[in-house]
């Protein structure tokens, strides 16, 4: 990494803008940065390091970027440091600014400014492109290859911190050597060993403690115990094998008993059964018999059901004609009614025609009056014409006037606007940057508001999750004993199913005789194979059950867990200083104020291009103004003169007749009530011609559908005497009795089927009676309520001693493979033991346990070697050969016995080694510089990914003579060999008179200000 342009902001004792340009520096590696005590020579290097990881270069105790503000800065100046550098062939620069209160752009008071950083790849083929703005610091340790802490010790080495790579302890020295020599997986290994190790110890303690609980859960204090419970409980189960054989059998003996008395009491059930039936059907033969009587009529009624639809049909159409005539009757007498009302109108016809002839009169002589009327009408037209062509042009000439003042207050208006929105062009920039930095900062607080609610959510997840697994292992557990329990009862009944399907003279699969006097019985409770594989599939779902839902809970764990860490991680980058919706409402109010702004910017840029415009209105509408004025006074004096010419017609014209219109009118309305009479008396003679005729066409209709309903009538009588005597032949005492009957007819099909069941039905009870009579003789009814009971009893019993022998078979069975099971864990602790020989002497040779150094220790004692050896190159030319640093050997400590990174000096004067804190303050500088320089060398070296071009140191000279200062100085000026840029802090005046390349910082009452001095 090599600095190239460093420009900070109201930053320290900087009050503006400071820009130290190193490219200035061409060629030159050596420069010296000095100035007065508080001038702010550090301060250039804090402002590097703050723009690389937003800490200051003496670390973040007591100072970080927020006390940095100037004091000198304005109230409106925004402190800032960008830093441009460069890695390889590759162009950066970082902007930082932190938290700060600056004056607010409107109104008094101030405003609070969030930290914000940015991190840009400058001239590639794309342009400048930003890398990101969210995690910067990070991106730079990936970028330089290490942290700050390392940064401060390799890189930039401030005061007061500039000793501690040579001071630090073992411990310290290790985790910036890991950082910079990528050790860690030296570490990884160990961790990986230790890990091995771990499971080994832990399985084979595992196993111990799952023989211990299954021990514990058959009751056993030792094995020996457990094997003599096998023993007993073996033979408990036998005797109760034997038990429940015996009650097997006696209760299959009774059985048969039972099966043929429920034979003979079917049969005494069947025989009464039937005597109830039987005595049902005979008192239903009355019933039957006027059934029979009923089936009769409703044949001889369906027999006389077409003359009766006859009979109605003529009394239907008799109803018809009698209707029609009454309809015509009265079409008739309406006719009558309305001749006799036109022929009494003929007076008032009379009067209507003598008002016409009048009306004729009337309307001619009005007909002479249109012309004067219509003369009289054009001269008030141009009367009432030049009244409004002289409204209208005075109208015009006081809107004109009025629009040239409209148009000179518009154009002062411009002028004045104008003025007012000039120079808003930079308060509309700053607004700009500070919209776009809250709409990051918004965002990045809704990232950790997600990462918080999906850590929060998953947390109630892996809640949800344990509580599930708890009753998943509940029920596999249950599963599994029932299985067990379910098996057990199957395995002891398969006597039954080898005896199912075994007859006389087939060989027995168990013993191998032909005979089978005594076949084993199916017993009360006996389960079936599917049953047995049902319980099994349960079991085996149940434990599948829990294994996800194990596995389950152990994920939304570890999810939860690292959502955690990331959301800490987040918080402590980003303060909680107001939610996403608080920067959000922020950034929309400075959006809608800049919008406001670059509103006001064009509306500036319009009415400046709008001014000469609004002159040129003004100049023409005066114009239009007095041409108006001229307008007006010519239409004055026409309107005068027409006013005259009406006044001389109307002397002559009477006024009812001056309109036009309303005379046309007059004589258009006689017209129409002309026509209208004539119209009404031709209606009126055309409407008593057609009553007339309509009067004659309706009477004689009305004769002849009179005449059709007396022949109806006739021959209606006639057919209902007839229908009448056939009915009486048929045997009904009157046609109503007929006519209900042949409502009835959909009943004869039912009703002949009812009575052939009936008949069919009292055969067969008769038959069935007989036949259970000879059944039951001299043959006692049993009592199969006693014979129920008895049964029940000894089933009952079979099933307690079935369940008794079931969960001794249970119980012995889950002993035994307790029993199995830590015989088998027993073996597998065995194998442990032989693999732990070779994962425990791996362990323990990595972890140091037998050395006391570790893997990833013993790595970086050896690179701490050449880091030494490339620090004593320097060390003893700046020495004059005297001292030599060297890796501390001493086994008297146990703590340096486990670290083995501890420096000692040796002092050829001396002939000794001893601690580097005891060398002098000079000494003890040039060390450092040494070890600084000799461990740059070596990174560099072994990393191709950090770039170690570039070293600063601050202070620490003042304490070297001159000549050893001048030893120094070469062991500086060797670092151009290899292109390394070396700055020095310092204020020791010799220094300056040595080094012909400064950098000059000088105090003002303003402020501090820095330049480059090329000699």
């Amino acid at each position: 990494m090599k600095p190239v342009y460093l420009d900070m902001t109201a930053f320290g004792p900087y009050a503006g803008r400071q820009v130290i340009d190193f490219r200035l520096l061409g060629d030159r590696q050596l420069f010296l940065i000095y100035g007065p005590t508080g001038s702010g020579k550090t301060t250039i290097l804090d402002a590097m390091c703050y723009a690389l990881y937003g800490e200051l270069s003496g670390g973040t105790e007591g100072r970080n970027g927020a006390h940095m503000r100037s004091e000198y800065a304005t109230p409106e100046e925004v402190t800032q440091v960008a830093f441009t550098f460069t890695i390889g062939q590759k162009l950066y620069r970082v902007e930082r600014s932190p938290d700060q209160e600056i004056a607010k752009k409107r109104g008094t008071g101030t405003r609070h400014v969030s930290m914000k950083a940015a991190l840009y790849e400058l001239n590639t083929p794309d342009g400048d492109i930003l890398v990101t703005s969210k995690n910067v610091s990070q991106k730079i340790e990936k970028l330089l290859g290490f942290k700050s802490d390392q940064f401060r010790q390799v890189v930039l080495l401030p005061q007061g911190d500039f000793r501690k790579l040579l001071l630090a302890n073992s411990s310290d020295r290790q985790r910036i050597m890991q950082v910079l020599f990528h050790t860690q997986r030296y570490d990884r290994l160990q961790a990986l060993a230790k890990t091995m190790h771990d499971d080994v110890s832990h399985a084979y303690e595992d196993l111990k403690k799952k023989i211990e609980q299954y021990l514990s859960l058959t009751g056993a204090a030792d094995e020996a115990i457990l094997m003599q419970t096998i023993a007993d409980k073996t033979a408990q189960a036998g005797e109760a094998k034997e038990k429940s054989g015996r009650a097997v059998r006696q209760r299959d003996d009774f059985q048969k008993e039972v099966q043929q008395a429920e034979a003979v009491a079917s049969h005494w059930k069947a025989w009464e059964d039937a005597k109830v039936r039987l005595q049902q059907l005979e008192t239903q033969k009355e019933t039957m018999a006027a059934e029979e009587k009923k089936l009769d009529l409703l044949e001889k009624a369906r027999l006389l059901s077409e003359p009766c639809r006859t009979l109605d049909d003529i009394q239907k159409q008799g109803v018809e004609a009698s209707k029609e005539w009454e309809t015509l009757q009265t079409k008739a007498t309406a006719a009558d009614t309305e001749l006799k009302r036109l022929n009494g109108q003929e007076e008032d016809m009379k009067a209507g025609h003598d008002q016409c002839e009048t009306d004729k009169a009337e309307a001619i002589r009005l007909e002479n009056l249109v012309t004067e009327a219509d003369s009289y009408a054009a001269l008030k037209e141009e009367q009432h014409k030049a009244s409004l062509q002289a409204a209208a042009c005075e109208k015009a000439w006081h809107t004109a006037d009025q629009t040239r003042e409209m148009a000179q207050k518009k154009l002062d208006m411009v002028r004045k606007t104008r003025d007012a929105l000039s120079g808003r062009e930079g308060e509309y920039e700053k607004v700009r940057a500070r919209t776009k930095q809250w709409k990051l900062r918004a965002n990045q607080e809704k990232q950790i508001e997600n990462l918080k609610n999906n850590w929060q959510d998953t947390a109630k997840k892996q809640e949800a999750a344990a509580s599930h697994l708890k009753n998943v292992l509940q029920k596999a557990v249950q599963d599994k004993t029932d299985f067990d329990a379910v098996s057990a009862m199957f395995l002891q009944g398969q006597a039954f199913v080898l005896a199912e399907n075994l007859h006389d003279g087939d060989v027995c699969p168990v013993c191998g005789a032909v005979s089978h006097p005594k076949l084993a019985v199916k017993p009360a409770d006996f389960p079936e194979k599917a049953d047995v594989e049902r319980c099994r599939k349960r079991a085996e779902a149940s434990e599948q059950q829990r294994q996800q839902a194990e596995q389950d809970e152990q994920v939304l764990s570890a999810q939860a867990q690292e959502q955690q860490r990331q959301y800490e991680l987040l918080r402590q980058q980003y303060p909680e200083d107001g939610t996403s919706a608080d920067w959000s409402r922020r950034a929309e109010q400075s959006a809608a104020e800049e919008a406001v702004l670059l509103k006001e910017i064009e509306q500036a840029r319009q009415l400046a291009q709008q001014l000469e415009e609004k002159e040129k209105t003004v100049t023409q509408q005066t114009a239009v103004t007095e041409q108006a004025r001229k307008d007006y006074e010519e239409a004055r004096l026409y309107r005068t003169k027409a006013e005259e010419a009406l006044a001389r017609a109307e002397r002559t014209l009477p006024e009812e007749y001056r309109n036009p219109t309303v005379l046309k009118g007059k004589i258009q309305t006689l017209r129409q009530q002309l026509a209208a009479f004539e119209k009404k008396e031709k209606d009126w003679n055309a409407a008593r011609q057609k009553q007339e005729q309509e009067k004659a066409h309706w009477s004689g209709q009305a004769r002849m559908k009179e005449a059709q309903r007396d022949e109806l009538r006739q021959k209606y009588k006639k057919a209902l005497e007839e229908l009448k005597a056939q009915a009486g032949q048929c045997g009904f005492r009157d046609m109503n009795e007929c006519r209900a009957l042949q409502k009835e007819l959909q009943q004869i099909e039912p009703l002949k089927e009812k009575l052939t069941s009936y008949g069919a039905s009292l055969q067969q009870t008769r038959g069935q009676v007989l036949q259970e009579e000879k059944m039951i003789q001299g043959k006692t009814k049993p009592d199969m309520e006693t014979y129920r009971k008895k049964l029940d009893a000894l089933n009952q019993a079979c099933q307690d001693l079935s369940r008794q022998q079931a969960a001794l078979a249970a119980e012995l069975r889950q002993l035994t493979n307790c029993a199995s099971q830590i015989d088998a864990w027993h073996k597998k602790q065995t194998e442990l033991s032989e693999h732990y020989k070779t994962v425990g002497a791996l362990y323990d040779l990595i972890s140091g346990r037998t050395t006391g150094i570790n893997f990833e220790r013993y790595v970086l004692g050896a690179l701490l070697d050449e880091v030494l050896q490339a620090a004593n190159q320097r060390l003893q030319k700046m020495s004059r050969n005297r001292y030599e640093l060297q890796r501390s050997h001493s086994w008297d400590d146990r703590r340096v016995r486990q670290i083995g990174l501890d420096i000692e000096v040796f002092d050829a004067y001396t002939g000794y080694a001893r601690p580097a804190n005891t060398l002098s303050g000079g000494e003890t500088f040039l060390a450092s510089l040494s070890l600084a320089l000799g461990l740059a060398d070596v990174v560099q070296a072994y990393s191709g990914g950090i770039h170690l071009d570039t070293i600063f140191i601050d202070e620490g000279f003042g304490t070297l003579d001159p000549e050893t200062l001048d030893f120094a100085l070469k062991a500086l000026l060797e670092l151009r060999q290899g292109g390394r840029l070396v700055g020095i802090i310092s204020h020791v005046g010799e220094l300056r008179e040595r080094i012909d390349t400064r950098l000059a910082v000088k105090k003002t009452d303003c402020g501090s200000v820095a330049s480059f001095e090329l000699l």
